[in-house]
């Protein structure tokens, strides 16, 4: 039974309980580098719920390490995380609270963590870009540098079933802790390629683009499906939609809006009446994540409703 089950991989936790080394320790504080990360294609998970994320998706990661306080042992296996783990035994280790917080980035010591190898894509570059082709809507990002904005981005693409996303070099790494915490597991879903043109990548993919800019028409008077310029041909059966956002501060680079095939804003409701002081007629932008989250909303809606 199910809690036979649990119950067996309860007591192998116990069995199991060790000591974290000093080796151990400083290998995953090093991963709070991109160089590290970028080094081993290792990566760090906290949170029992992120972790399990994760280790479901064993195509694209394997769990090297997972770190519980002995608090936390019997509540990752009452949720699960085990049972997606054949192998768990050996890599699991019970530590003590002290040895977790010099292990986490958090000020505050999370109860559980883990460390995964990610598995390199065997893809071509041109199977890649069929993903975007054959994804109704997928997301790019221009130089999106803030952790927090970029994790949000990436469970936003995860809550509105989009997989593709394509990053600028110069955007935060993905696998950053900061990062993978605000995802909240999403990132196990999500497929994230970085391009080192970005321009020139979104020109290949043969598709409409979209971009967000203040100078653009308003999202709720957008046309779809956007048509290509002229002289542009699509691949046969490519239906797909890409939607630009730049970073708030800088917007949309010139080499990458020169790519677009449109420009798209959201529309601000200025204050009814007297409530506002003179001068103070509207905020001055919105948050790149807020403003992705009510763009793709609305495209969604009108792409679901076209199909």
């Amino acid at each position: 039974s199910e809690g036979a089950r649990r119950g067996d991989a309860l007591s192998l936790v116990v069995v199991k309980e060790t000591m974290a080394s000093k080796g151990l320790i400083k290998r995953v504080r090093q991963l709070q580098q991109k160089k590290y990360r970028s080094q081993t294609n290792q990566f760090v998970v906290e949170g029992s719920r992120a972790i399990t994320e994760f280790i479901k998706n064993k195509d694209a990661f394997d769990c090297v390490h997972l770190l519980t306080t002995k608090e936390q042992a019997e509540v990752v296996v009452h949720r699960g995380v085990l049972d997606h783990v054949v192998d768990v035994g050996p890599r699991y280790q019970s530590v003590t609270p002290s040895e977790m917080s010099k292990m986490t980035g958090l000020s505050t010591a999370c109860d559980s963590l883990a460390v995964f190898q990610r598995k390199l894509p065997d893809e071509t570059a041109e199977e890649v870009r069929q993903n975007f082709r054959d994804s109704q809507l997928s997301l790019a990002l221009d130089s999106v540098r803030d952790p927090g904005n970029l994790g949000t981005l990436i469970r936003l693409c995860d809550w509105f079933g989009m997989r593709n996303l394509l990053l600028s070099s110069d955007c935060c790494d993905c696998y950053n802790p900061k990062v993978v915490r605000a995802t909240s597991g999403s990132l196990a879903r999500v497929r994230v390629r970085y391009a080192d043109c970005l321009g020139s990548e979104l020109r290949s993919l043969r598709v409409p683009l979209v971009g967000a800019s203040m100078e653009g028409q308003s999202v709720y008077d957008l046309e779809l499906p956007l048509r290509l310029k002229d002289g542009e041909t699509a691949p046969d059966g490519a239906g797909g939609l890409v939607l630009v956002m730049g970073s708030e501060g800088q917007g949309l680079s010139n080499e990458v809006e020169s790519a677009l095939h449109g420009l798209v804003s959201i529309p601000s409701y200025p204050f009814e009446g007297g409530d506002v002081l003179d001068g103070d007629n509207e905020a001055e932008s919105l948050n790149v994540a807020m403003a992705a989250g009510i763009l793709i909303s609305e495209m969604k809606r009108r792409l679901w409703e076209q199909r």
